[in-house]
């Protein structure tokens, strides 16, 4: 987690990621992402205004050093702070079988903390996010006092199940799908890139994508027997042998495995497949 200070943070995030953060309200957090030149997402990155000046990013495959390192080679006349908040925050994931339902959206969280710097930010803070689940970010770095709340609301689970959820909801996430091989269409992330602003690192390659419809790959769900096991990545092929993809991440989810694979556009028509020898089907999203 990185906090970005200084009265030009947004302009700066507008003109680096994909999403239109530019008008993002104190109090308010989007998504967005960071792409490299040739289009492909290098991390999906979670934006919370905290002040008029703070902004802090939270992203899910680039550690804090190695983000304020990428960043910071894009600073050019901007009057910028960046601060590796990762050891003062604690980060929950929050989901529901009815994905953020009227519940998780009405959580009332407490607020007015004060930095180091005695600058005003909100303690905690609930970001919606575009795959189907929540996130509450604290600044207590033990997380005691969130988790009694949060739990009030809902049961504790294990990060184990919660990537099996994750997998069975076909949510891409890092290093499996999130790691500088696909672009956004192809992670089903491109309610992300906003076609209205300016330009940011891989807009002319995305735009292209887009007019062309030219994406190579797409994301996608699949079920196979839950006594098949999988070390991934691995690779999924045809009913006849072809080649037709990867599978990136697997789980278990109402007894059976689940997965996600990453296929060739051309197979997408297909239902079945053999992923290590081992029959598999593919969901319908």
């Amino acid at each position: 987690m990185v906090a970005l200070r200084g009265g030009e943070a947004l302009d700066f995030l507008q003109r680096l990621s994909t999403n239109d953060v530019a008008r993002l309200q104190v109090g308010a957090s989007t998504q967005t992402l960071l792409t490299n030149e040739k289009g492909r997402v290098l991390d999906l990155i979670s934006v919370i205004r905290t002040t008029n000046r703070s902004t802090i990013l939270m992203g899910e495959t680039i550690g804090s050093e190695t983000l304020i390192e990428w960043l910071t080679r894009f600073v050019i006349m901007e009057n910028l702070e960046l601060q590796d908040v990762s050891k003062s925050m604690k980060r929950y994931a929050l989901w529901s079988s009815e994905v953020f339902d009227s519940k998780l959206d009405k959580l009332l969280l407490p607020k007015d903390v004060a930095d180091s710097n005695d600058v005003a930010l909100p303690s905690y803070v609930t970001v919606k996010s575009v795959n189907g689940f929540g996130e509450v970010l604290t600044y207590d770095p033990e997380g005691s006092t969130i988790l009694r709340f949060l739990t009030r609301w809902g049961e504790e689970k294990t990060v184990a199940e919660f990537e099996n959820w994750r997998v069975f909801g076909g949510i891409p996430s890092a290093p499996g799908e999130i790691n500088a091989k696909y672009n956004p269409f192809e992670l089903n992330l491109s309610d992300l890139v906003s076609f209205s602003k300016g330009c940011y690192i891989g807009q002319e390659v995305i735009a292209r994508i887009d007019t062309y419809k030219k994406a190579q790959h797409k994301i996608a769900r699949f079920e196979f027997p839950s006594n098949v096991r999988l070390n991934i990545p691995v690779s999924i092929e045809d009913q006849f042998g072809t080649s037709a993809g990867t599978m990136t991440s697997v789980g278990m989810y109402d007894g059976k495995g689940v997965g996600i694979g990453i296929l060739e556009a051309r197979f997408l028509q297909n239902d079945l497949f053999n992923i290590a020898g081992s029959p598999a089907m593919k969901i319908s999203n």
